[in-house]
């Protein structure tokens, strides 16, 4: 684990910035940092697929964001209210539902 940073450590250029209006933003003065930089619209899947399976370079930024899928926060505090009974009954009704 100590080496797990070793080669961005060696070669900084392995780390690429990306940048957008949409994006994460990062003080100016810090972005001469990372020597490897690239638009990219966190709202293009396609262009988020490709920095996230490239082996040259390691994104830093905001890959993907779509304002109109759930968000994971609001979906898990669904029924975190609800009282044991409730809760397997909720849990019965889905186990019901995958029923063959």
């Amino acid at each position: 684990m100590p080496d797990d940073f070793k080669c961005f450590q060696d070669d900084p250029s392995r780390l690429k910035l990306l940048k957008h209006a949409d994006g994460i933003h990062i003080d100016p003065k810090f972005e001469a940092a990372f020597k490897t930089q690239a638009e990219h619209d966190p709202a293009d899947l396609d262009a988020a697929r490709a920095y996230a399976v490239d082996e040259e370079h390691t994104p830093i930024g905001l890959l993907y964001r779509n304002p109109d899928n759930p968000c994971y926060d609001d979906e898990s505090v669904r029924g975190i209210g609800m009282d044991a009974p409730s809760r397997l009954e909720c849990l019965q009704a889905e186990i019901d539902r995958h029923l063959i």
